[in-house]
């Protein structure tokens, strides 16, 4: 299931091994070991790592963010504030494979980015997009690239917000909390459920309390429509001192 020369997942599962034996109260309640393995080898599939240059255009960190594959047409989403003020965009798959990207829109009102690459493989892609609301404490685990490499965690969805008041979103944009030890290069990954659906696009944590905060998936829907009114894309103006 999650063979070593495919997946870069065993720090992860090593750190969630721990949080089964250490917090039985929690995640053993919820489900077993396994759910946990084969929801992470789903999500491992459809996260991708974003990359961004510098202003030259041909040097490209590898520590930026992570975006999800929402259609195996290589449709990606990821957060605006892991682009930046972006020159070029690459996403890398979890095989290693590399792909340059045209961004499609970006929303920073709700700190969201839609990508689009030409894969010249057979994609996998989110199964199901979630825009229903999920029971308290329900189980579920965020992909991420910090550090620059593929990590897992396991998650509990914990609550809705109409309205966070967060000043990096537009007022009255909503927000899932959850639990979940999220460190930065998680930004743009998937919020799944173990059975696959995405409820989620994670942005950021709390710095007092510690939670993790994701965009639902009902505000990405709404702007992957304006994408589709717009024609395909949403024209920006290019970033300052590109070449």
């Amino acid at each position: 299931m999650l063979s070593s020369s495919k997946r870069y997942l065993s720090p992860p599962f090593r750190v969630f091994g721990l949080v089964l034996f250490l917090a039985p109260g929690s995640f053993a309640n919820a489900q077993s070991p396994n759910d946990y393995l084969k929801a992470g080898d789903l999500a491992a599939d459809i996260t991708v790592q974003i990359m961004t240059s510098d202003f030259s255009g041909k040097n490209f960190s590898r520590k930026v963010g992570a975006g999800t594959i929402i259609d195996d047409s290589g449709i990606v989403v990821t957060c605006s504030h892991v682009l930046g003020t972006h020159f070029k965009v690459r996403v890398r798959l979890v095989n290693g494979n590399q792909y340059a990207c045209e961004v499609l829109g970006r929303f920073p009102e709700h700190d969201l980015a839609v990508l689009k690459f030409e894969p010249k493989e057979k994609l996998k892609a989110a199964p199901k997009l979630h825009e229903g609301l999920l029971a308290p404490d329900s189980p579920a685990i965020c992909l991420g690239y910090p550090r620059g490499k593929l990590d897992m965690v396991p998650a509990y969805v914990k609550l809705y917000l109409p309205d966070a008041g967060i000043n990096l979103l537009a007022k009255g944009t909503p927000v899932i909390i959850f639990d979940g030890n999220i460190e930065p290069g998680y930004s743009g990954g998937p919020l799944m459920t173990l059975k696959g659906g995405i409820v989620g696009v994670v942005f950021g944590k709390n710095r007092e309390s510690g939670k993790g905060l994701a965009i639902p998936i009902r505000i990405l829907k709404a702007d992957l429509k304006r994408i589709e009114e717009a024609g395909g894309k949403i024209e920006e103006p290019p970033p300052k001192n590109a070449k």
